[in-house]
């Protein structure tokens, strides 16, 4: 247990995580007000009371992010990783560890006061899970023509950081008010400082980059809260010369997205295991959770417990906009999909229902400044929403990406609207090919967990539980 201990804390050390580092800073501070206090006659009063001043401060800081981390942790066990927290301080403390890892409390509080200066997204890609949204979102961050800033993630993690912000699928102790969403995103005097240093640095040339922010949480597209928050979030800042963020979805032949997203979180579900969280949270996700086949989670996405929770998440969030909800605080059973990530079988392959749904809700929030707008440059009939097929994501990168930066042309004015359609006509990719957060697939010397693989029966059985979604889907790749 002290290893474990030890070791977390000289990895935080090599992370360079702020909450160790203020703690191990208020620790010296205390030695040397000590010393302070002890030679108060031989020191300067000035010295004193600066000293007072910053270590009360710090107390303060470094109070406030265990605070919040210990808030974080208990939020993470129970509704993310679906477990109870484990009953003892000891059993706790693997667990706790590997929050205090990943975990980033200090940078949450500091964006959180300073939300009203930051900037929403030009670009949300919405998902589907286990889709190419990750690979998709390396690519933009990685163009050389544009200054692609990613989101600011509570998680640190390499497959997740500059990626997704977790914001409206409640990762946040469950706040997704949709007015504080910038709090995730670059200040805007960045943004400034960017397009205008060459004013106060005479030898550097005007930057030829547009500056664009964008969002890449997989877990949108199939959230049943997400399009009403979205939209409220940016028609609450839209005035008549604005526009509302382009969104990205990208699809995967259905059959091979639910047995990549079953193989996902089975991973999960062996980390959770080796933080010694094994106690599952029945009170919260029902018996029936987690399923022990594919086929067992296929139907307990579309049985009535489930198909209420969304339900009821969905009625819960319209009806707290409707009502101009200042503070809106999902509910743990709404959080990130109602009843479990394991909920998703079914619906996430249902890339049309989920599509349309954004489109109906943006059209209602949009529809006066979408209609004096030139129409996006899409493959589909969309208006809001940019498709991108998985299959295709190699092949046909640099035309999605020449697609994409086109249409964002539209949303933009003067001199950024005419590089960016400069730009979208002469996009380069050094490796088109990269793939980023690819799936374990289990081995018999490597099983990814106590549950079995997906077999070639269950392969049949889902193909024809399933044939309606994959129609669907051969039509959105046609079209």
């Amino acid at each position: 247990m002290y290893s474990i201990v030890l070791s977390t804390i000289v990895t935080c050390f090599k992370k360079r995580q702020l909450l160790p580092l203020y703690t191990l800073l208020l620790f010296f501070q205390t030695i040397f007000y000590v010393i302070i206090i002890i030679r108060e006659s031989l020191l300067s009063p000035w010295i004193s009371l600066i000293s007072t001043i910053f270590l009360l401060l710090n107390i303060v800081i470094v109070i406030c992010g265990y605070i919040l981390l210990i808030l974080l942790y208990r939020h993470s066990v129970r509704t993310i990783f679906n477990r109870n927290i484990p009953s003892t301080c000891i059993e706790c403390i693997p667990s706790f560890c590997q929050h205090l890892l990943m975990l980033r409390p200090l940078e949450i509080i500091f964006r959180y006061l300073t939300r009203h200066l930051r900037m929403l997204p030009d670009v949300i890609v919405l998902g589907e899970v286990r889709c190419g949204t990750t690979t998709l979102c390396h690519h933009l961050t990685h163009l050389d023509q544009v200054y692609f800033q990613g989101p600011f993630c509570l998680w640190d993690h390499p497959e997740m950081d500059h990626k997704e912000s977790f914001y409206f699928v409640g990762h946040y102790l469950g706040y997704v008010t949709p007015y504080d969403y910038r709090m995730c995103f670059p200040l805007k005097i960045e943004k400034w400082w960017y397009n205008h240093k060459h004013l106060f640095l005479p030898w550097k040339t005007k930057p030829k980059k547009p500056f664009l922010v964008f969002d890449g949480c997989a877990q949108y597209l199939t959230s049943p809260t997400a399009p009403y928050l979205i939209a409220e979030a940016y028609h609450h800042y839209t005035n008549t010369s604005c526009r509302p963020p382009l969104l990205i979805a990208c699809i995967r032949e259905p059959i091979s997205q639910a047995i990549s997203w079953w193989r996902y979180e089975n991973a999960a579900i062996i980390w959770g295991q080796n933080m010694g969280l094994n106690e599952w949270n029945l009170q919260l996700r029902s018996p029936n959770y987690p399923p022990k086949t594919i086929l067992n989670a296929l139907h307990f996405s579309s049985s009535p417990f489930v198909e209420t929770r969304y339900r009821d998440a969905e009625s819960l969030v319209t009806y707290m906009l409707r009502t101009k909800s200042r503070y809106i605080h999902m509910p743990s059973w709404a959080i990130t999909w109602p009843a479990g990530q394991m909920s998703v079988f079914g619906r996430s392959s249902k890339y049309r229902t989920n599509i349309e749904k954004y489109e109906r809700v943006f059209e209602s929030y949009f529809k006066p400044i979408r209609a004096s707008s030139p129409s996006s440059i899409s493959s589909n009939d969309f208006r809001f929403t940019y498709l991108i097929p998985t299959e295709s994501l190699s092949e046909h990168l640099i035309v999605h990406l020449s697609s994409i930066l086109l249409t964002l042309s539209h949303n933009k004015f003067g001199h950024d609207r005419t590089l960016l359609v400069e730009i979208s006509q002469s996009v380069n990719v050094s490796n088109v090919y990269i793939r980023r957060n690819a799936t374990t697939i289990p081995t018999k010397n490597n099983p990814l967990h106590q549950y079995k693989d997906v077999d070639e029966d269950e392969r049949k059985i889902l193909y024809r539980l399933l044939c309606e979604d994959i129609k669907d889907f051969q039509v959105l790749v046609s079209s």
